[in-house]
């Protein structure tokens, strides 16, 4: 859960860039529109859907544009989120919908991923520390992205690559539950990290 940043009152105006955080963390991942309306308690923006999921929660930010990148056929705006400022709290067909001051609940996520040498020795590892933003349809998405990354960010692969996953997942109040599996080259195009984020992420 993220806290409001100071200044939130005054934060995303009509024709300001506001963020929608899918990631947070060591690695982010975000969503940038632009502001149509702000009565000082909610704000709407985009004019279109994002997923079109209705019902959301996730942490609403103010953002910065980098650069415009022009074109006629799909001009498209380049961007990072900043400060958190509120929550979005409706996806519709017709716009974003976001309520200032509010906080929105994540999921924390941890990943480690090894590259494993000659005798079964340890030859990189990287751990990062996340969160993803609530929503059963759609948490999977950032999680496959997240970790085709981490795999493909060792930079220690190739196409007899072989990966051993296994992980498991806590829920408050509830018993987990473990997973794991092996994935190896085949005859398909693609890094093997592909197939394994879906088994990770959902």
């Amino acid at each position: 859960m993220r806290s409001q940043a100071p200044g939130w009152q005054n934060s995303l105006q009509p024709g300001d860039a506001v963020s929608a955080v899918l990631v947070t963390g060591d690695m982010s991942m975000s969503g940038m529109c632009t502001v149509t309306y702000n009565d000082g308690k909610h704000m709407l923006a985009c004019g279109h859907p994002m997923f079109n999921l209705g019902p959301v929660e996730m942490p609403m930010a103010k953002a910065d544009v980098l650069m415009t990148l022009a074109s006629q056929f799909q001009p498209n705006k380049f961007g990072n989120a900043t400060d958190i400022v509120g929550a979005l709290r409706q996806d519709r067909h017709s716009a974003i919908m976001g309520e200032m001051g509010a906080t929105a609940a994540m999921v924390p996520i941890s990943v480690k991923v090894r590259s494993y040498g000659d005798n079964n020795t340890i030859r990189k590892e990287k751990i990062l520390h996340y969160s993803v933003f609530v929503q059963q349809k759609v948490d999977a998405l950032p999680d496959d992205d997240d970790v085709v990354q981490l795999h493909l960010g060792l930079n220690d692969f190739a196409e007899e690559t072989t990966y051993r996953l296994s992980g498991k997942v806590e829920l408050d109040g509830q018993p987990g539950f473990a997973i794991s599996t092996m994935l190896t080259s085949n005859e398909s195009p693609g890094a093997r990290a592909y197939p394994a984020r879906g088994l990770v992420g959902r």
